[in-house]
């Protein structure tokens, strides 16, 4: 059947349209007698013959589709193969979803017609388009894609978001990961896969290539959580996942919100048993493992630090090291396609991890020291200024030099400002401030690391904000010391990190905010103004952030 297209074409090429038209009728009226004798009556009523024609149409295949099921495959067959081409019409459209929905499985000749044929292959069910997936893995991989930019853009907004407040927010690393596997582009992903083998190493493939061009972590999560929704349902693909075991432990863990004992050295078998690969380090680059393991060890330090514990000492340290080195290291693998774990040098874990354990030892040693000028009103004053002394500067170049120790460093210095612990935290924060004055090292942290370590920043108490930083790090206030000497250093550096610094802006208290506009420079407002690639969240945070200070903002109308 001539489409609009062609009709279009046919007008406006001819010599006589009127003539045209009346050829086009003839070639395309009914061919009985009786409703030929009485197209002309309709034209005398006025009623247009397009809609007699779809009325006509719509009772044939509303008739059609009630009997389809007591068609048998051959008869299924040719109809298929008969309508496949009036797609296009919507009484058709109907028609031919209820055909696919009860031929199974699709004559293969016609599953390139109907992959060939874009509102043909809107009207097929999941089962038939996973017939053609089987042969066209283009068009999986496009519903695909669209999927996963709907869940990256959906990420985005829930750890951005310019609505919720941060205390009130819910924490993006405390969801459970069940909760978090219901997500609707999870499932649908899950369903799309089903129980096709193909189709798994398909989407594994197309999230391996994502993340490595990308460097998302997210990409990590949706890999993980389609392994884990499939193994929830003990769905047979699992079996041949070579990062089944691995990811199952971890996930396990993550749940549990702890790595115990047991899992530790399940994880240790494992790792050693198994060479590292894309899957295997995507498994613990996920950014709720990444975090578990990074707060694992920290707290781990901190226990080390009350028993008197050398690092060296403890084997549990090194599994959790290697992971967490393995994890950093993952997106450095795919680009380089070189899935070889680095090794942890000797340093590492004998000279830099005891630095981290000093640092724990002295905030109990700050807190107890609070604890007595509280009680007795008197309390040692060298053994206080011993315990708030900067960290040595060759920690500093550690820093640079070692991804693994900054993010735990990051780590630990959220876990101060959790506890509010300030002058440990101005002790750290002045190393990292001087690690990331070298070109490129923030970007060796991973995104999620950034918002933890924001996150917990944004929640510090309006009297720590307030409190003066020592003499070594400038008379400023700790707010105004954060936002000068880190947070626009660092907007500067790393752009994936500029929403972070604007939510943090934008939901500090308003003596902090007062505190850092008394600083403020003309500079500040091209470092903070995001760029046509950030996204509406940023935007939204960046009016919200600098509305409530009272900075001059500057952005697009359209936006």
């Amino acid at each position: 059947m001539d489409g609009a297209e062609s009709i279009r074409s046919m007008l406006t090429d001819c010599d006589n349209p009127v003539a045209a038209i009346k050829s086009f009728q003839e070639t395309h009226r009914f061919s009985t007698p009786v409703v030929e004798s009485a197209i002309p009556l309709l034209d005398l009523l006025g009623r247009p013959r397009h809609e007699f024609h779809m009325s006509v149409l719509t009772k044939f295949t509303e008739t059609l589709s009630a009997k389809v099921k007591e068609f048998n495959a051959e008869q299924k067959g040719k109809l298929l193969s008969e309508i496949i081409f009036l797609a296009h019409i919507q009484p058709v459209q109907q028609l031919l979803k209820e055909l696919l929905s009860v031929l199974k499985p699709v004559p293969g000749n016609l599953l390139e017609l109907l992959a060939s044929n874009p509102k043909a292959y809107a009207c097929c069910p999941i089962h038939t388009k996973r017939e053609i997936w089987e042969q066209r893995s283009d068009l999986f991989c496009e519903e695909v894609n669209t999927i996963l930019e709907r869940y990256m853009d959906e990420k985005e907004t829930a750890v951005l978001s310019a609505d919720a407040g941060a205390q009130d927010a819910a924490h993006f690393f405390e969801i459970a990961p069940r909760t978090r596997r219901q997500h609707s582009c999870l499932t649908q992903l899950v369903d799309m896969v089903a129980s096709s083998q193909n189709l798994y190493s398909v989407l594994c493939s197309l999230l391996r290539t994502l993340f490595g061009q990308s460097g998302i972590a997210h990409y990590c999560t949706v890999r993980m959580d389609v392994l884990m929704a499939l193994h929830e349902t003990q769905h047979m693909l699992v079996r041949q996942d070579p990062c089944h075991k691995l990811t199952w432990c971890l996930d396990a863990c993550v749940r549990e919100h702890k790595i115990d004992e047991k899992r530790i050295k399940e994880i240790s078998t494992l790792i050693s048993q198994q060479d590292v690969d894309g899957d295997m380090a995507m498994a613990t680059h996920q950014p709720h493992v990444l975090h578990l393991l990074c707060t694992s060890l920290v707290s781990l330090l901190g226990d080390m630090a009350k028993q008197c514990k050398l690092p060296r000492e403890s084997s549990n340290l090194k599994v959790l090291l290697r992971l967490i080195n393995r994890s950093l290291m993952a997106l450095k693998m795919f680009q380089s396609e070189s899935f070889t774990e680095p090794p942890l040098e000797f340093d590492v874990i004998h000279r830099h991890m005891a630095v981290l354990v000093n640092v724990c030892s002295d905030m109990d040693g700050i807190a107890i020291y609070t604890t007595l000028m509280a009680e007795t009103g008197t309390a040692d004053e060298s053994f206080h200024s011993a315990l708030v002394q900067p960290l040595p500067a060759s920690f500093t170049k550690v820093l640079t030099k070692h991804p693994t120790v900054l993010v735990l460093t990051l780590h630990l210095a959220a876990r101060t400002a959790k506890r509010g612990c300030s002058k440990s935290l101005q002790r750290l924060l002045h190393c990292i401030v001087a690690a990331l004055e070298e070109d490129g090292v923030s970007r060796h942290v991973p995104s999620t690391v950034w918002f933890h370590f924001f996150y917990e920043l944004t929640r510090l108490s309006e009297v720590l904000l307030a409190e003066e930083v020592s003499e070594e790090l400038g008379s400023l206030s700790l707010a105004a010391h954060v936002f000068v000497n880190l947070i626009i250093p660092l907007c500067r550096s790393n752009p994936d990190c500029l929403g972070y610094a604007l939510r943090l802006l934008a939901f500090w208290p308003l003596s902090a905010k007062t505190a850092v506009s008394d600083q403020f420079q003309d500079s500040w407002l091209e470092a903070l103004q995001p760029s046509a690639t950030h996204s509406a969240c940023v935007w939204k945070l960046y009016r919200k952030a600098f509305d409530s200070a009272g900075w001059p903002t500057f952005y697009p109308e359209s936006d």
